[in-house]
């Protein structure tokens, strides 16, 4: 049984968004209808803190591991991406959608199976139709990989 299957969720109709009622996680957001990030690298969590800043995280477990036992490289990539879009949904609100049009990051240390790995981040600038994010991904208060992205909107609502 995984994380998914173990934690009960209510959910929020506007954004597909449920919240977590229990488990280790309790209290905070997933969002299950991203099908391969909820069911092949996740869960991944959400949560707004009171001063508006956004963290996410994800509880690492066997099928993360790569061959040295270390959350596999790419696993930690496709977290950050996920968490970008967090970090910038009230530049992305006007928009249909939008998509990862550049992402860079640097790997600076690891985590292993059964750590939780967190995400913060900010948005350094947002335009018309591009918006740039940066971030951490942390794991036992020690930083793992830090990454920065460009996402680019895709239409306009209404």
């Amino acid at each position: 049984m995984d994380g998914a299957e173990s934690e009960k969720a209510t959910p929020t109709e506007r954004t597909g968004l449920q919240t977590v009622t229990e488990g280790e996680f309790a209290g905070w957001k997933i969002l299950p209808r991203d099908t391969f990030e909820y069911n092949h690298c996740g869960p991944f969590y959400s949560r707004r803190h009171p001063d508006g800043s956004i963290e996410c995280a994800f509880k690492v477990d066997r099928r993360h591991r790569n061959g040295l036992g270390m959350v596999h490289g790419g696993v930690l990539m496709t977290f950050a991406d996920h968490a970008l879009f967090h970090f910038a949904q009230e530049h992305l609100r006007d928009a249909a959608g939008a998509v990862t049009a550049t992402f860079n990051s640097e790997f600076l240390g690891s985590a292993r199976e059964g750590d939780v790995v967190r995400a913060t981040g900010e948005v350094t600038r947002a335009g018309r139709s591009i918006v740039f994010v940066r971030g951490i991904l942390t794991a036992n208060d020690e930083p793992c990989l830090a990454f920065s992205a460009a996402l680019k909107k895709v239409g306009r609502k209404g």
